[in-house]
């Protein structure tokens, strides 16, 4: 695979720009974020989770690591309140969050829960933010971010990737 530095371009992603209209419109930093991303989560399952990424493991890694605070409230907060103004706005889920949770899923009323409470805990901060990652995650992977397009998804690949850092800090 041959890759030009400046603009992160390879074979995979010409190939990509030439293939899908859609594609050919990200910007290199979204393109970096996504690959980011992927990569990210991909370590933060086999470290945190022992290669089992559920509503159920994420969850109990959240409340482990919680306790031990280590990992940076900073980066959460910053990553919640994103979160909060793209999924909840003026009382209400916004589209995004439909689109996010197109299927019903475990976490999804965690997650509701979470966004239109006028106060929440770090803990339910961190949990959230991993429940919404991940959520991210299996729409990345399994195709339904690409029916409504990559682009735009940079300010979430941002957050997300922030926070699985953040939650990895908390484990080296």
């Amino acid at each position: 695979m041959t890759s030009d530095s400046k603009s992160g371009s390879s074979e995979t992603v010409a190939w990509l720009q030439s293939t899908l209209p859609d594609f050919a419109k990200l910007t290199g930093d979204d393109i970096e974020a996504a690959t980011d991303f992927l990569l990210l989560w991909s370590v933060f399952e086999l470290q945190a989770l022992d290669g089992n990424a559920s509503v159920n493991t994420i969850s109990e890694f959240a409340r482990r690591v919680s306790d031990g605070g280590k990992v940076d409230a900073n980066v959460i907060q910053k990553a919640a309140h994103y979160f909060r103004q793209r999924y909840f706005e003026d009382g209400d889920f916004t589209n995004a969050f439909h689109e996010l949770y197109a299927r019903d899923d475990k976490g999804k009323s965690m997650v509701e829960q979470f966004l239109s409470a006028a106060q929440f805990s770090p803990d339910d901060s961190l949990q959230a933010n991993l429940l919404i990652t991940y959520r991210l995650k299996n729409n990345f992977v399994h195709g339904s971010k690409m029916a409504y397009g990559l682009a735009g998804q940079f300010e979430n690949f941002r957050h997300a990737n922030a926070v699985i850092k953040a939650a990895l800090n908390a484990i080296y």
